[in-house]
């Protein structure tokens, strides 16, 4: 256990366990003064322009003794603060890759980015198996739903962001992946027995624990093999909050003796199952070490209530404060918190490494009519974007399959969520409609299905009658199983750049696309009736 500094008392002790969301709206000058009043020992940054951020980290971080840990989301690309980082396909498209060496690739890009700007700790990879494909929250988030294969790609991961600098996280313990729910709305369950997820989950666990990955996220999720609630699942409680899971199998079990880090406060999955002055505490009490998403001062008060009381002692505190000053020098953050930036030559290494992993992940999965076209009879196209019409989420329009294609000579026209009745009327006149399907992780919480007018529109305008329609999918594999009507499909995994690209490469027979899809495929099949009582 790492020695505290000599002032560091019980109040000092839980900043270190605090991690509130840095608001880089805000002043330089704002934010030093709130947290010089409410100090903490961790902030959580949110996508936002880069060069904001390194200032407002630069301002945090100065004339500090002890510094901050700083971290982000940066699942697959530092792009999130960055446009000129690379642009990596989903972790999914990597499984399908299924390459460790453009896995290092993506790790050290992600790394040299991150701590040239001052973050130094990432929340990924994600260690999920994607064994439902009804899941919203996993998905491409995951490498696959095969546990030796997701153990291949996690090793050089875990080890080049590490070398590089910047802490990983493998998150969600005790496994996602397998509940149709999503923990944004209430706890959801691993209902595997315990054999079987010693076998999966279990596995990886262990080996990410080996590699020596510095710190884990629970999520809010319930293992009620272990939990004991095999009858009533619903009184589990998620891993956040119970000392079976995060201090019995997590520590002693499992032996991880690094910092544990809470999945979002906000999500209904903890909220709903303690009241809100009980959340952090019992997180503590299960075992936990920094609270995300807390609040710089109720969380504060919450805890130091709670030591005054005896109900959370001294000595608990400083494990945790210890465990995350450990992770802070193994950063190297004592020397300094911020990381050079990545060479010219790094950055097109990992340009050309995200190409690479573009093509090699492209998966056709269906190829019954027009793959690949014939360029020569292609003139005038009509794209169509269809994805959740959601405000509160407005994610980029596929704008560079467009360029691509243009690029080519070919005059294009671009509808988004069109009517059946605008689809109708404009297909025709096109040689070919490319039917681009955007649905990916939390653009619509709790589902990634094809819902409302995604396949309807399609299906009540034209899909009997065009001569050329082409289906792919940037984001979610299991298309198909809303469409099965559907007589092509090639999958990207996401839409990023790279792979909207090589996706109309793939189109026009420049490349074959030969990667095989790493999870299991859902079939229609005839089920067993059983009767709820």
């Amino acid at each position: 256990m790492t020695s505290l500094p000599s002032n560091y008392g019980p109040e000092e002790c839980i900043a270190e366990m605090l991690c509130p969301t840095l608001e880089t709206e805000k002043s330089n000058d704002e934010l030093t003064e709130h947290l010089s009043k409410f100090p903490v020992g961790c902030y959580f940054v949110s996508a936002c322009d880069g060069d904001k951020l390194k200032s407002s980290i630069q301002a945090l971080q100065a004339n500090r003794e002890v510094p901050l840990a700083i971290c982000a989301d940066v699942e697959k690309s530092a792009r999130c603060f960055s446009e000129s980082a690379a642009d990596f396909p989903s972790p999914m498209a990597m499984g399908a890759a299924h390459s460790p060496e453009l896995i290092c690739e993506m790790a050290r890009s992600c790394a040299l980015e991150s701590r040239s700007l001052g973050v130094n700790w990432t929340l990924a990879p994600v260690v999920d198996l994607n064994l439902n494909f009804l899941n919203a929250v996993t998905n491409t988030r995951a490498l696959g739903d095969n546990p030796e294969r997701t153990c291949e790609l996690l090793r050089p991961w875990i080890r080049t962001l590490q070398e590089y600098g910047l802490a990983a996280t493998a998150k969600h313990f005790p496994g996602d992946g397998i509940d149709d729910r999503d923990q944004h709305l209430c706890t959801s369950v691993n209902s595997l027995p315990m054999e079987d997820w010693e076998t999966t989950y279990g596995r990886i666990w262990r080996q990410v624990i080996d590699d020596g990955v510095m710190s884990i996220m629970p999520g809010h999720i319930s293992l009620p093999a272990w939990q004991g609630f095999d009858e009533d699942v619903a009184e589990c409680l998620p891993a956040t909050l119970d000392k079976r899971l995060l201090t019995d199998l997590l520590r002693n079990r499992l032996g991880f003796q690094g910092v544990i880090i809470s999945d979002a406060a906000v999500m209904v999955g903890l909220s709903s199952r303690a009241p809100e002055d009980e959340q952090i505490v019992k997180f503590v009490e299960a075992g936990g070490d920094v609270y995300l998403f807390a609040d710089s001062l109720k969380d504060r008060e919450r805890l130091l209530r709670a030591f005054r009381s005896g109900r959370i002692s001294e000595e608990r505190l400083r494990e945790s404060a210890s465990r995350v000053l450990a992770m802070k020098k193994k950063l190297g953050l004592f020397e300094n918190p911020f990381g050079r930036p990545p060479s010219a030559d790094e950055k097109a290494a990992a340009n050309s490494a995200a190409m690479s992993a573009a093509r090699q992940s492209l998966t056709l999965l269906k190829n019954k009519a027009h793959f690949p076209l014939n360029p020569q009879k292609v003139k005038r196209v009509l794209t169509v974007t269809l994805r959740y019409a959601n405000e509160s989420r407005k994610p980029d329009d596929l704008t560079r399959f467009d360029e691509a294609l243009r690029s080519r000579g070919i005059q294009v026209d671009h509808l988004i969520n069109p009517s059946h009745y605008d689809i109708k009327t404009k297909a025709p006149a096109y040689d070919v409609v490319f039917m681009n399907y955007y649905v990916t992780q939390h653009m619509k919480i709790g589902t990634m299905r094809l819902i409302e007018h995604i396949p309807f529109t399609y299906w009540r305008s034209f899909a009997a009658d065009h001569t050329c329609v082409c289906h792919t999918t940037f984001g979610t594999p299991y298309i198909e199983y809303d469409l099965p009507f559907i007589d092509n499909l090639l999958c990207a995994y996401g839409p990023e750049e790279p792979m909207q690209e090589v996706a109309v490469e793939a189109w026009f027979g420049e490349f074959k696309p030969t990667a095989t899809c790493p999870v299991t495929l859902p079939k229609v099949a005839i089920q067993p009736f059983r009767a709820y009582r």
